[in-house]
């Protein structure tokens, strides 16, 4: 069976007009619902140490390649460390 450089050529021609519209969809399904996760306030929660100190936590969502999130508790002072302006009255 003899095979031509055409013949190599439409096969891949044919390939990547099989996978161009597979790959746009993925990608655009990858990044479905972000935006509005961007857009939104984060929470915070109070707790309170045994030494008295006040920490506003937050749940961070999983890291890429993971499906853990993690929780984050930080006083005012670290939080403004990090730019995070949090409306709370003392």
């Amino acid at each position: 069976m003899s095979v031509d450089r055409n013949s190599f050529r439409r096969l891949g021609l044919a390939l990547a007009v099989i996978a161009a519209p597979i790959a746009v969809a993925s990608a655009a399904h990858a990044t479905e619902g972000r935006q509005d996760d961007a857009n939104a306030t984060q929470k915070y929660v109070v707790k309170k140490t045994k030494s008295g100190k006040t920490l506003y936590c937050t749940n961070e969502g999983p890291v890429t390649g993971s499906r853990i999130g993690s929780t984050v508790c930080k006083t005012l002072e670290q939080w403004k460390d990090v730019g995070v302006e949090l409306n709370v009255q003392q």
